[in-house]
Order: structure tokens, then sequence, then C-alpha cells
């Protein structure tokens, strides 16, 4: 007999070890290494049936010492008696073969750490061909596991494999094929003689028929260590017609695909595997061998080139990140290998071109930047992959205080910490926001800002970060075309109160501040109440208190926010809203500030084009619950609400800064297509670490249109569309707006109404 100690019969010569851990106890653990599943080459003597043994495995327990128990299980099928047993060995390297302490059912205990072998023997009455399975159960106090078996028996019988000229192939005692790999020459086809013989059990040695006896043959190829051999080509044909089959006897015509033979060894060796089915049922494999070509340096790539991760200390961990590797040419063996243990790489080999999953555990990194790379290689070629992760302490919650408008900083003025000179093109300027003329205490640790830039040409991007903190790879607006543009940003303050700006082109920004946020339990601090987006005015509808007509240059108006159909509690003391702007034509710049105060010197936003633009604002509440409202030229104005500020109570959330984020761009990878209609963005389980108990994101969310887009909407997942919209571009262009986004499940929707691309960066979130 003839016995597989495998998975099955589909692939006839692996041992399979599953697991399937339940019942853990609190503070306990138990592993089984190598872990689910196992996969062993295994042959027994095709006369004399002998054991099957796997290799150890180790069984591993948290605490350690703990003592278990054991106990083999045969699941199918019936009556095939106790052929599953196990020994404990004392180490990893002990030969499961001379131990001979191998018990059966019921089992025995163990005790942690320990290693044990896996043995299939035969039992009386004998196993028959099939596909027998078991499983060993290892219990541990509460936790239990079962290390799955899979035992395939085949009969008696084998193959030959011959040449033309008598030349034995059979696997172990014949002849290896190797096939010599020169440039520019083409690969030689060897052609080898397949046949069963059935022992002699069957038929009389003289029969004609006897060593040429036919059987159906199934063929698979493996490399000796057992993994999958794509090199190695392979057909059966018919010795007398040349054509296809299946069956014996026929010729086994052999060559190799030089384009899938791993790289980094001298020599490369696999097997053809041949199994017979029918009266005449046997195994037996061909040797082939050939010698690995090489690459350039040049031949390898990686894409994309570098990864960004984020983690907030105590929060969730990043979600791995996909990375590309390619070769050219392609089907070439990979492998990457990273210089800290604080990377993990899914698969760490394989062929290119191939998707891997990187990963990072930061937990015991220390705060600030931590670099490393993942080495990805073909041969002698080698790609780099750069990683970086920006650790930050755990936040605690901050409360908000509003305050009217005021200019914080204007590059325009004379030179100095909170003016000019420009930003220039590639470098960064810090601004120490709570040194300002507005009044800032230095205790504030997060700033409301409405941030505006003046570009002296095309602006690729500008960036805002906490100042002492690593530029993050997220923008706060783009102006391509050189135009003035105004964001709206939550900004948590870095070293000595102030932030950092960086601009790809010459720029000047001015920054206009309407509120902060300060450490839980400062006197008149407000925490702040989510809500589903709602349309508090349409300047466009018919006349009304929140209705027409529209604003006219130079006037003001005001809107008494409590009384609007948005359901805005009295308790309420400042808004997060979102205004738009659809003006008649130029629109120099929007105010606004609370009612009953005096305007301002700032802006909410500028529309010089005359194009429908929107930018969020928290503005407190003045006179009346009401906020005022000015222009320089007639516009069109629509408000939307997604939240307010009151004291702290039952519903009212903390700020919780952290270091800005990507946490979707839907251009990646590169090539992908525009979206339009609604799309849903799990926040929670993006790459920047945001708690599942978030409640509300503050979010800068900028699109990229190929043409007009009328409006892009973001509430929470799962609910109905509301009749709010977060920004527009209906001039087609790079186009940037704050947001505040509740969330009920850690995700968000987004609708577009035209086609588009996203980019969301996160800032920081609310949360109980």
């Amino acid at each position: 007999m003839i016995y597989y100690f495998g998975i099955g019969s589909s692939m006839k010569c692996f041992v399979a070890a599953f697991l399937g851990i339940a019942g853990l106890a609190v503070g306990q653990t138990l592993t089984v290494t190598p872990p689910s599943p196992v996969s062993l080459t295994i042959f027994l003597d095709t006369q004399n049936p002998s054991p099957a043994f796997s290799q150890p495995i180790l069984i591993a327990t948290t605490p350690s010492p703990l003592t278990g128990f054991i106990s083999p299980i045969i699941l199918g099928p019936a009556g095939t008696g106790q052929w599953l047993q196990f020994a404990v060995v004392p180490s990893q390297s002990s030969d499961c073969s001379s131990t001979n302490n191998y018990v059966g059912f019921p089992g025995m205990s163990v005790t942690t750490p320990a290693y044990i072998c896996v043995e299939a023997v035969q039992t009386s009455p004998s196993l028959l061909k099939g596909d027998y399975f078991g499983s060993l159960q290892i219990t541990f106090g509460s936790a239990q596991t079962n290390l799955g078996v899979a035992l395939s028996v085949f009969p008696s019988g084998y193959l030959q494999l011959t040449d033309p000229f008598g030349t034995s192939f059979d696997g172990g005692s014949g002849q290896t094929i190797s096939f010599p790999l020169v440039a520019g020459q083409p690969q030689p086809t060897v052609f080898v003689n397949v046949w069963a013989d059935n022992n002699g059990v069957v038929c009389n040695p003289g029969d004609p028929g006897c060593n040429n006896a036919i059987a159906t043959l199934d063929l698979f190829t493996r490399m000796d260590d057992g993994s999958p051999a794509p090199w190695i080509m392979y057909t059966l044909t018919d010795p007398a017609t040349g054509t296809p089959t299946l069956t014996s006897p026929a010729e086994l015509n052999i060559s190799i695909n030089p384009a899938q033979i791993p790289l980094g060894q001298s020599l490369v060796s696999g097997k053809i595997f041949l199994s017979s089915e029918g009266m005449y049922q046997g195994t037996d494999y061909v040797q082939v061998t050939t010698t690995a070509p090489t690459l350039s340096v040049s031949a390898v790539s990686v894409k994309p080139q570098s990864l960004s991760f984020s983690y907030r200390q105590g929060g969730t961990l990043p979600l791995p990140q996909s990375i590309q590797i390619d070769s050219n040419p392609e089907g070439f063996q990979f492998s990457a290998q990273s210089n800290a243990n604080w990377v993990g790489i899914s698969p760490s080999s394989g062929t290119t071109p191939a998707t891997v999953q990187v990963g990072i555990d930061p937990t015991n990194l220390p705060l600030g930047n931590s670099m490393a790379q993942v080495t990805i290689t073909v041969g002698s070629a080698a790609a780099i992959l750069a990683l970086s992760v920006n650790v930050t302490g755990a936040s605690t919650g901050n409360y908000f205080v509003p305050m009217s408008p005021c200019r914080a900083v204007d590059t325009r003025n004379a030179n100095g910490p909170l003016g000019g000179p420009s930003i220039g093109g590639g470098t960064s300027r810090t601004f120490a926001i709570s040194g300002s003329a507005c009044e800032i205490p230095s205790t504030a640790t997060a700033y409301s800002l409405n941030f505006a830039v003046v570009p002296h040409g095309s602006l690729g991007y500008a960036t805002v970060w906490p100042a002492g903190e690593s530029q993050p790879l997220v923008s706060i607006l783009n102006s391509p075309d050189g135009r003035i543009k105004a964001n709206a940003a939550i900004v948590p303050a870095g070293s000595n109160g102030a932030i950092s700006v960086y601009a790809t082109d010459t720029t000047d920004v001015f920054m206009d501040i309407n509120g902060y946020f300060v450490p839980e339990g400062t006197t008149g601090a407000l925490a702040f109440y989510p809500l589903t987006p709602c349309r508090i005015a349409d300047t466009r509808t018919a006349a009304g208190t929140f209705g027409g007509p529209s604003l006219t240059a130079g006037g003001n108006r005001s809107f008494p926010i409590l009384s609007s159909p948005c359901s805005v509690p009295s308790k309420a003391q400042a808004y997060s809203l979102n205004f738009t702007a659809a003006p008649s034509g130029s629109l120099a710049y929007l105010t606004v500030w609370p009612s009953g105060r005096a305007q301002p010197n700032a802006s909410a936003l500028n529309d010089f084009v005359g194009s429908t633009i929107a930018n969020a604002v928290i503005v407190p509440g003045g006179s009346g619950d009401a906020v005022s409202v000015f222009a320089t030229d007639n516009t069109d104005l629509i408000i939307d609400i997604n939240g307010y500020f009151a004291p702290p109570g039952s519903g009212g959330l903390a700020l919780y800064t952290m270091q800005p984020c990507r946490i979707i761009d839907t251009r990646q990878p590169p090539g992908s297509p525009p979206f339009q209609s609604m799309i849903a963005v799990n926040v929670s389980g993006s790459p920047c670490s945001v708690p599942s108990s978030a409640q509300a994101y503050v979010l800068n969310a900028t699109v990229v249109p190929p043409g007009f887009l009328g409006f892009l909407t973001l509430w929470p997942h799962g609910e109905t569309q509301p009749l709010a919209s977060t920004l527009n571009a209906t001039d087609g262009e790079l186009t940037s707006n704050m947001a505040i986004v509740p969330t009920t499940d850690g995700s968000i929707d987004a609708f577009a109404s035209e086609l588009t691309q996203l980019v969301l960066d996160i800032f920081g979130y609310f949360a109980p």
C-alpha cells in the first residue's frame, strides 16, 4: 500500500493541519506553530506500509507552563480504526520517525511549552484506498483548538519512466533531467515514456499487457520544497498518434519556461509528480533541474515608492496598505524584507507582478517620526520601499471657546512674526497664533481658522500642521490658476502654540481666527453637538427670513439660526455652518460675524471669478441668536448647519486633535476613474488610526473634477442624503472645503452630482 499523509486526493502528497480556537479565557492564549495550514510532503514505502510522520509542532500557552490534554479524534469514514497518533518530543529538531512513545485515543496530558509529532499508522483491518480525516483536540482550561489531519491511501503498483533507449527516470533512483539555460538558445524538449506496472499482482509477468497497462494519469509540478513549479512545462501525448492523452502508455514531453524560473539560486530543482488510477495504480516523479537567469537592477519596480502611516498612542492600529511589485519581464520570483521588526509584509515572497500588503505595529515606537524600509529583491535586482510612521501622544478632550473673527496673520503686511515676507515656493513658515493681537491664550490646544492664499502665480497646494511635527501628506487648498482662495481649518497647536504652513509655490497667506479649543474643565468652554447637515437659508428661494432677496453689494443681512427649520436648541452658543456663495459676478469677499457686534476685519470666503463656492465657518450666535453676513458684491447665499457648540452635557463631544492624515484618495492607484453619485468612506478603517469612539470627523474635502461639478455632499453613513452641500466646483477647478461630518458607525457617505475624484484628509475628531 502507498500512503499519502496529506490534504486529500486532489493534492495526494501533503499533510494539512488547520486550526480553530474557541473559548479563550481572559489573559490566556493558546498557539500552535507552525500555524494552519501546515503542509508537508511525505512518502511511504510501497511494499512495507511504514508509518507517516509530520515535523515537530509547538504547542504554547500564555501563561506558561500550563497542563492540558490532547486527544486524537477520527472523523471518518467509520470503521477505519485508530490510525491517528501523537507523541511529545524534546525539541523542534527532534526526528519524529525515531520516537517510539506515540499514543492514540484517548490521548494524554501535556505541559506547555511542548513539541508534538503527528503519526499515521496502518490499522487492523487495513486501511483501504481513500481519504481519511481526523484531528487532535488540544485543550488547556477554557482554551481549545483542533489540529486537523487528512490522510490519503493508495494501493500498490507503480509507474515506469524511461527514455527511448531504456534509461530510467524514476524519481529517487533514475536519471535527473537537466536543462542548461543558455541566452539566445531555444529550450529543448525531453521525451520520457510513461507506462503502468501492477508489480505482477494482477497479471502474469509474461502477459504482454502486464508491463504496458492502461491507466488514467494525473500530473502536477512542485519545487523540491513543495511550492509550485510553474517553470516546468509538460504535455502527455499518445506515442502512436501524437495526440494529447491522459492515459498510459504515453509520452511525457518536458520543457521549461525561463520567465517562470525562481531567481537568486545557482541551481533550481523541481519534480513532475505522476499518479495512475484504475486497475494499475501507482506514483512516481521525474526530477528536473536548471540554472536561474539573472535580471538587471532596473528590472524591478515598486509602486508607490513610499508609504506613510499615522498612529496616536492608545488608538487603533493603522490598516495595512498595498504596494505593487513588478519586474521586466514579468513572472519572476521576488522576496520582500524589512529592516524593522514593527513592519509586516504579506506575502513576503511570490511571483511578479504581485500585490503585497504592508502593515505596521507601532505600539512600542517612540513619539515622533520613525522610518523603515522594505527591500524587494528579484535575483540580483532590488527596489526600496520607504516607510514612515508618525506617533503622537494619547489625545485628551478639548472644548471650544468662540470669538468674533480676528485677523491673526497676514504676510502682505510688513515683515514680522505674523506678517511678511511671503512664503517662498517649496518652503514653509511657522506662525505663533497664541502670540497674535487676537488675544489667544497659551493654553489653546487647537485653532478654528479661515485660511486664505493670495498666490503670486499658480499654487499647486498649501499645507498647514502643528509646528514641531513632521509635514503631513495632506493639503488644505489648491489654486492652480493663481486665484485668491480661502478654506476653513481646525489646526492643532504645535510647539509654543504655533502652526506651520508650506506652499509649493510663492504665495501670501492670511488667517482669521473665530475660536480656539482648550483642555477639558476650562471655565466657559463649549462641547460640540453634531447634527445631520440641514439647510438653514437659501436666498435663491422666495423672500423670507431664510429666503430671498439676494445680498446686495455693500449690504448685510442677519439670519436668526435658532428660528430656522433645523431644530437647533436654545442652548447653542456657536454654530458650525457651511456658507455657499452664488454671486452674479465677481465677489471680492464675504464676512460672517455675531449679530450685534462690530463687523470685523476678516473674511469667510473670496470669489473673484464669480463661480459658486463654499467655505465652512464656525461663528458665535449674536443678538437674537443670529449671525450677520456682509458681501462686497451682489450674491445669493446658501447656509447649511452640521452642528453647534453649547455647554457640556448629555450628547456633548470633545475635540481630539491628531496629526493630519489622508483618509482616502480616489485617484489611487493611478488610473482609477472618477466617480459619480454616492460612495461610502470607511474612516475608522483608514490608515489614520481614528478610534471607533469618534462621532464626528474634522475633514478637509478636495474634489478634482474633469469638468463642471454642481456639488458634493458629505453626511453620516446609512442616513438619508440631506438637502445640503459641502462644496461646489462649477468652474471644474480643484476645490477644497473643511467639513465636520457626523458618523454613527465609523463611515460617512459622499455624493457627487457629476464625475469627480475625491481626497479626504482628517485633522481631528469629536468624541465623548
